[in-house]
């Protein structure tokens, strides 16, 4: 059994793995301690008892507070209208998803992807209802998003997907699945190799795997990977760039760029919305491949 990262980015990996990916305990438990290893002990726990927001509670709070800033920029820079259209769309996708289920699994093109049949529906089934998920929670509205409360974001949308996440079975017999992942970390010891001043070595042991020594350096009384403290300004300067050309000179094109992408997106989902048996989901695919594969070599086909 392999679950091995660098170790520079071996809590990095913890910290995502909690904020995208299962509940149990109370998270009210789970504060963050002084020591380095504590805190990498608490984050193992916060993961094995399905408890994200353990992940913003260790990281510094001026860390805290540039995520809470972009947040708010984007809200307040990205178009209303097009950032709307792409949460009804998605939710209309849902919507369709959900009823038409058993036309697009009985489809041709599925059965030639050798996907088992009984992997595809449990990884329908969890895949729709964390997105469902994700449009029904603060993140898809502007006026909820600009004041979001990420804490109780991760601990209850984050545990939601956390908790589905987990249900989800390995992609095949060679892979271990996420529950499995997270149940080898049950078992894991963390030791204190070293502590100087501002600087310590973590050593994290999983049975059947390698032993992870984790780089951490202390920023405002939280112990965070030496590897996020050094590239956390250059990242956040980069996404603040990002958000500035929402309104940008190229702003104006980009928003047509963007509402003609998702008008056909909607008219996919509508298609298939009036469908009634797996051969015209069939022909769909069938056609959109074929154009796909023509646009790139160089010619547009179109359906007749």
């Amino acid at each position: 059994m392999r679950f091995h990262f660098p170790a520079s980015s071996q809590l990095v990996v913890l910290a995502l793995m909690v904020a995208i990916g299962c509940g149990g305990g109370t998270s009210a438990e789970l504060s963050i301690p002084d020591s380095p290893d504590g805190t990498v002990e608490v984050l193992v726990n916060g993961l094995v008892q399905h408890h994200p927001e353990i992940v913003w509670r260790a990281l510094p709070p001026s860390y805290q507070q540039d995520v809470a800033d972009l947040t708010r920029e984007f809200a307040d820079t990205v178009d209303p209208a097009v950032f709307d259209r792409a949460v009804a769309v998605a939710r209309k996708g849902v919507v369709v998803l959900q009823s038409k289920k058993e036309l697009i699994l009985g489809s041709k093109a599925l059965e030639q992807s050798q996907v088992d049949a009984e992997t595809a529906d449990i990884f329908w089934e969890i895949a729709v209802h964390m997105l469902d998920a994700l449009l029904a929670s603060d993140v898809a509205d502007l006026s909820t998003l600009r004041e979001l409360d990420v804490e109780a974001f991760l601990a209850t949308t984050g545990s939601d997907l956390m908790d589905h996440a987990s249900k989800l079975p390995a992609e095949n017999e060679d892979m271990e699945s996420f529950a499995q992942r997270v149940a080898a970390l049950e078992q894991a010891n963390v030791n204190l190799e070293s502590e100087d001043g501002d600087h310590a070595v973590v050593l994290l042991e999983v049975p059947d795997q390698d032993p992870t020594e984790l780089q951490l350096i202390r920023v405002e009384d939280r112990w965070i990977p030496a590897e996020l403290a050094a590239q956390w300004p250059q990242a956040v300067a980069e996404a603040r760039a990002k958000i500035g050309l929402l309104n940008g000179e190229e702003a104006a094109q980009t928003r047509v760029q963007l509402l003609f992408g998702i008008g056909i997106v909607e008219g996919f989902i509508d298609q298939i919305d009036r469908m009634e048996t797996s051969d015209e989901i069939d022909d769909l695919i069938g056609g959109v491949l074929g154009n796909i594969m023509a646009t790139q070599g160089g010619q547009m086909v179109t359906e007749g």
